[in-house]
C-alpha cells in the first residue's frame, strides 16, 4: 500500500482488514500509518492495534513491545490514574500471563487493578 491523503480513511481500512481477519494487510497499513504519525494519540492508537494483531498471530513478544511503547507515551501524557493507562497495564499483564511470566503478569495486572479502584 502507498499512503496518500489523510490517515483517517487508511485507519478505517486497516480496521476493516482486522474485522475480516486479514491481519497481514491490517499490519502493513498500521505500520505505514505509524511511520507518518502526527500525534502521540495516533501513535498509541496504531501501536495498540499492532499489539492486538500480534496477539492474534500468537507473537506475544512483539505485542509486548507495542504495548510497552503505548505505556511509555501514556505515562507521560496521562494522569497516573487514567483508565486508559489501566487498560494498557491490563493488556501487558494478560500478555505476560500468556507467556507464562506470572510474576510480571501479577505486577501489571495489580497495577491495573490499583488504578481501577481509584476511578
Amino acid at each position: 500500500f502507498k499512503l496518500k491523503g489523510g490517515g483517517a480513511g487508511w485507519q478505517c481500512l486497516a480496521s476493516l482488514f482486522m474485522r475480516i481477519k486479514q491481519m497481514e494487510d491490517a499490519e502493513e497499513l498500521y505500520l505505514k500509518l505509524l511511520e507518518k504519525v502526527s500525534s502521540q494519540r495516533d501513535e498509541t492508537n496504531y501501536c495498540r492495534q499492532l499489539a492486538m494483531i500480534k496477539e492474534l498471530q500468537n507473537d506475544h513478544g512483539a505485542a509486548l513491545e507495542y504495548y510497552q511503547r503505548v505505556l511509555t507515551v501514556y505515562e507521560t501524557i496521562l494522569d497516573k490514574n487514567d483508565s486508559e493507562l489501566a487498560n494498557v497495564y491490563f493488556s501487558i499483564g494478560t500478555t505476560y500471563h500468556k507467556l507464562n511470566q506470572f510474576f510480571k503478569a501479577v505486577f501489571y495486572l495489580g497495577r491495573s487493578l490499583e488504578i481501577r479502584e481509584t476511578i
